[in-house]
């Protein structure tokens, strides 16, 4: 006997809610799977093998020769070329910071664009759309573009991230970067100071260092710790360009490492969904007000777990972030305007939308 178009909407609307729960369920039971990996990682993943960390001293009145020394190495018998080399996205302002502040110590910088991200969503090309807020340095700038893509069935967000570095190997031959200059590979929040340049090119440290960074959060108030270590510095061509371990040292206290250090809400959005890790986002994480209170709370973006490979590290990581009341140890350009910049400094966690 045929259903009366009663039962039938009855019937409809017991297979949709049906059909909403068993996803919302396997959602639910993703998150929670996740989160179980997290809390058990110290059972079953190990950290990083350590570093062999060098020191790091300031030069004040000392010779090249007592500079180097102190740190374990030579001074240079001549002073090498220095090339900034970043994939750049939409982080405008950290790229102000980081050209002011190596500006006097570098030779170049070779800025990479794309018109996708790296999980293959349309962008602006936000570089080449202000460059006129670079023309003081463009005298030292190399700009190049990556024609990206909308990713294919089963290509992974790393997989053009991986692409975009390959071109990065041929923008800097474009540069101009040749056998024994100094290119230093970081992304565009990973800044190290100019001193620390000023060493690598006062002494000699061989082909491959990386750097310790202070690990911040949404603005330099939020510091989660000193573990940042995939900038470096190499020497040409010893390696391609990459942002993994290519070396067993690390040079102390090198600078900065500001994550999500945006201006606007809408960048927030922006990268939360462009980012490798796009995976980690969810709608219901991208809401303007959510991110604000994120932002002034100093709690996860992603509302995650922590990465932690011991219990005690684990305990220490979930505790609330710790906060710092100083603006001391800044990049220079935060010195030199901290009202342009406010919202990087202490205090300063109110975003505009847009």
């Amino acid at each position: 006997m045929a259903l009366s178009r009663q039962h039938r909407r009855f019937l409809f609307l017991f297979l949709f809610v049906v059909v909403v729960s068993v996803l919302t369920f396997w959602s639910r039971l993703a998150l929670a799977w996740r989160d179980f990996g997290y809390l058990t990682r110290p059972l079953w993943d190990h950290p990083e093998r350590p570093f062999t960390v060098v020191p790091h001293y300031p030069r004040s009145t000392l010779s090249s020769s007592e500079w180097c020394s102190l740190h374990g190495w030579k001074p240079r018998t001549s002073t090498p070329k220095v090339f900034d080399a970043v994939i750049f996205s939409v982080e405008i302002d950290l790229l102000q910071l980081r050209l002011r502040e190596l500006y006097d110590v570098v030779d170049g910088f070779v800025i990479l664009e794309s018109d996708r991200t790296f999980t293959g969503l349309p962008k602006n090309t936000t570089f080449a759309d202000n460059k006129h807020l670079f023309d003081w340095a463009s005298d030292k700038i190399h700009y190049a573009f990556h024609e990206g893509h909308e990713l294919k069935a089963g290509e992974h967000p790393f997989d053009q991230e991986a692409q975009m570095r390959t071109s990065m190997n041929a923008a800097l031959e474009r540069a101009g970067v040749r056998q024994g200059n100094l290119v230093l590979m970081s992304d565009v929040d990973e800044l190290p100071r100019a001193s620390t340049l000023e060493l690598l090119k006062t002494c000699d440290y061989g082909d491959v260092i990386h750097l310790q960074l202070a690990n911040y959060v949404y603005s330099f108030e939020f510091l989660l710790g000193h573990d940042s270590w995939r900038a470096s510095v190499r020497r040409h061509p010893s390696t391609g360009y990459s942002h993994g371990r290519v070396s067993e040292t690390l040079l102390g206290d090198a600078g900065w490492h500001c994550s999500f250090c945006f201006k606007h809400i809408a960048d927030f959005q922006f990268k939360m969904q462009a980012y490798s890790h796009a995976d980690r986002s969810r709608a219901e994480l991208l809401g303007e007000e959510r991110i604000q209170k994120v932002i002034c709370d100093g709690t996860d973006i992603f509302d995650m777990l922590p990465e932690a490979y011991s219990w005690s590290e684990l305990a220490r990581k979930m505790a609330p972030m710790q906060r710092t009341n100083s603006a001391m140890d800044v990049p220079r350009l935060l010195k030199e305007k901290p009202e342009q910049y406010r919202y990087l400094l202490p205090g300063g966690c109110e975003r505009e939308k847009a």
